[in-house]
Formats: C-alpha cells, sequence, structure tokens
C-alpha cells in the first residue's frame, strides 16, 4: 500500500501507522481488479472506534467505493461491542461532513469532553489546520438490546 502511505516525515498517514492498524484488524482495503483504489483505517479511542482516515483514488469517486468502506468500518464496531463511530472532518468540503451525514453521522460537540478526541483536535490545530471548518461527527451503531 505505499501508494496510500506518506513519508514518515509527513503529517498524513504513515505506512509504519497502516501497518500497526492492519495488525490490529483496523484497516481495510478496497481493490478493483486486485488495483488498490481506496482504504480506510480506525482506532479505538476513548470507547468508540474513531475512524482516523478513509481515502479513495479520484478515479473511483462516486462508485461506492467509500460507503462500502464507511459500512466495513461501522460493521467493525459493531463487532467489537463498541457503541459508535466518531471522526474529525471539514464542515464545508461536499465530500467530508455532508457526505458523512448522509450516512447517518451527526454533530458531536461534546468530544472535545473526550481526552483522546480533544488530543486529536489539539494535534490537528498544531499542525495548522484552521480549526473554524472542522468538527467531530457521531454515528451511534449499537444494536437494540446488545
Amino acid at each position: 500500500m505505499p501508494d496510500f502511505a506518506a513519508p514518515e516525515d509527513e503529517d498524513l498517514v504513515s505506512l509504519a501507522l497502516l501497518r500497526a492498524r492492519a495488525a490490529a484488524g483496523l484497516l481495510w482495503l478496497a481493490e478493483e481488479n486486485a488495483v488498490p483504489v481506496g482504504f480506510a483505517c480506525a482506532d479505538e479511542l476513548d470507547g468508540v472506534l474513531y475512524l482516523a482516515e478513509i481515502d479513495v483514488v479520484p478515479e473511483a469517486a462516486g462508485q461506492g467505493v467509500g460507503a462500502a468502506l464507511l459500512r466495513s468500518v461501522e460493521a467493525c464496531a459493531i463487532e467489537r461491542r463498541l457503541p459508535a463511530v466518531t471522526l474529525a472532518t471539514f464542515r464545508d468540503v461536499p465530500w467530508n461532513a455532508p457526505w458523512y451525514a448522509r450516512h447517518g453521522y451527526h454533530e458531536w460537540p461534546e468530544a472535545r469532553e473526550c481526552p483522546g478526541h480533544d488530543a486529536v483536535w489539539r494535534h490537528h490545530e498544531a499542525n495548522g489546520l484552521d480549526m473554524t471548518r472542522r468538527l467531530f461527527m457521531r454515528k451511534d451503531v449499537s444494536r437494540p438490546g446488545g
């Protein structure tokens, strides 16, 4: 998956992080004709499954690859008996917050009260992201009765 990984000194998803997430069962790869077209990686954070990254190559955009990856992440949360999937994203980019909202995610302002999520926020802030454009989102995935 070197096409998706960033060099160790860049503030993107590193190959080492992808390997660690794969070993933990928290990396999903979408392929078309044995060629990677997208991936998602997550981590358990504050008692939920945090979607750290989801990416689809431009050539596969609009073909349901991202939605399939998102469903895989949600299924993992259910399998691990975690109540929700959370993420941080841009509020005004069409394929970010509006896209997640169409998949059942809602803004989650309480995230900053959770130490792990607050650390993610501070990390993004320290790396120069415009936090006025960012938000946390959440989707509860617990099945009724369990």
